[in-house]
């Protein structure tokens, strides 16, 4: 910018000394080493030079560049103070607002809460039998209600767009858990579906897969049971539900099955009245139904035999019980005389015949009478209660949780 100077001594000698200065500046960047003389300074301390009468002198200017970049930059932070006073002005109008919404998220919550603790003391047919199934439904009860609060909360907030965005994220999320904890899933599913249909109770003796054992607990993963030499086995829940089950205490009958072979030059009918003579007599045994017997097949030299006998699993040990049987009908059988087949083998050499047995055969010796079964000390056949005092014994020490009612 161009100015005319005036024609004052004392202008025209500040005038000279600025423009002496500025052609002896140092180049842009440099600090100079002495400080800018201001106009106050002497008159002395700089070199006085004679300008002509009407001379002007050109001063620098800003550059233009620069003179933008300013004012771009305080229009920026122009704007940005504007929307901070916006938002806070929003803000300070939306907290009555926020308040309320508040206040409902917190009313259903404890409503929620109440729930949980009311719950267990109310009776529903069909659910309040089963714990697992309680507290699940007693979960969901509390959960819709939450949800519900927080909906009316975006509503009074206007934000509900913001529910289809997080339920549409706990979507794709859900789906990407569910492929990576497939088994886990699966298991927990299975779980809660055997805890439903309620296929064993505690103690019952079932065999899965190949796994036989007292039931333990059915917990969410998995089903525990304890096995007759008292180890635990742990089976995953989607197996139990896949796999077969065979549960041998759901009905407290259950047939004793006992298989004997005689000689073939035996007498099958007398061997039958033995054995089921034995069964009827024995501690354990059910008198209806009765005992029976029957013809299995014949072997080498051998008459296959089946006796058959019921026992309640509540009042004897069914083990016991066989055990016993196989014992006192083998008696019964020698006492009576009836030969059980021994291996034999009839050898003939090469160009001989074997021997034939010249005459009749001879007659059988006489047998004796079979001692009375009833007469005799039977062995104990009661309840075998120790794998149940182990089981009940593993619940107290456990704090695991148990589907099982």
């Amino acid at each position: 910018m161009k100015r005319t100077m005036m024609r004052d001594p004392r202008t025209l000698l500040v005038g000279v000394t600025l423009g002496a200065l500025l052609a002896l500046a140092p180049p842009a960047g440099v600090r100079p080493a002495a400080a800018t003389p201001t106009a106050s300074a002497p008159a002395a301390s700089a070199p006085t030079a004679v300008v002509p009468t009407g001379t002007q002198i050109q001063q620098d200017t800003p550059s233009p560049v620069l003179d933008e970049a300013s004012q771009v930059t305080e229009a920026r932070l122009e704007d940005a103070w504007s929307l901070l006073r916006n938002k806070a002005r929003s803000f300070l109008l939306l907290l009555p607002v926020l308040a309320v919404a508040l206040v409902v998220v917190i009313v259903f919550g404890a409503l929620a809460w109440g729930i949980g603790r009311w719950w267990p003391t109310l009776s529903v047919p069909g659910v309040s039998q089963n714990p697992f199934l309680t507290s699940m439904v007693r979960r969901v009860f509390q959960f819709m209600l939450v949800i519900v609060g927080l909906i009316i909360a975006l509503e009074l907030l206007d934000a509900t767009a913001l529910v289809g965005a997080v339920v549409g994220t706990a979507g794709l999320a859900g789906l990407a858990l569910g492929f990576a904890f497939k088994d886990i899933v699966e298991n927990y599913l299975a779980g809660i579906l055997l805890s439903v249909r309620q296929p064993f109770a505690k103690n019952d003796l079932v065999d899965i897969a190949g796994h036989m054992g007292k039931v333990v607990r059915l917990t969410g993963r998995e089903t525990i049971l304890m096995t007759p030499d008292g180890n635990h086995v742990q089976i995953p829940n989607a197996t139990v539900f896949r796999e077969p089950m065979l549960n041998y205490t759901r009905n407290p009958r259950r047939r004793v099955r006992i298989e004997v072979g005689i000689a073939a030059s035996e007498e099958p009918s007398a061997a039958l009245d033995v054995g089921c003579r034995v069964f009827r007599a024995m501690d354990g045994v059910l008198s209806d139904p009765p005992p029976d017997g029957l013809i299995s097949g014949y072997g080498n030299g051998t008459t296959e035999l089946r006796f058959f006998g019921w026992v309640d699993q509540r009042e004897a040990e069914f083990g016991r019980v066989q055990s016993e049987a196989f014992r006192l009908i083998k008696r019964a059988l020698d006492e009576a005389g009836i030969a059980t087949p021994s291996p034999e083998y009839r050898v003939a050499l090469s160009g001989e015949r074997p021997a034939e047995t010249p005459g009749a055969p001879p007659a059988a010796s006489p047998r004796p009478a079979p001692q009375d079964v009833e007469a005799e000390e039977q062995r104990d056949v009661s309840v075998d209660r120790a794998l149940d005092e182990q089981i009940e014994e593993e619940r107290r020490e456990s704090d695991q949780e148990d589907l099982l009612q």
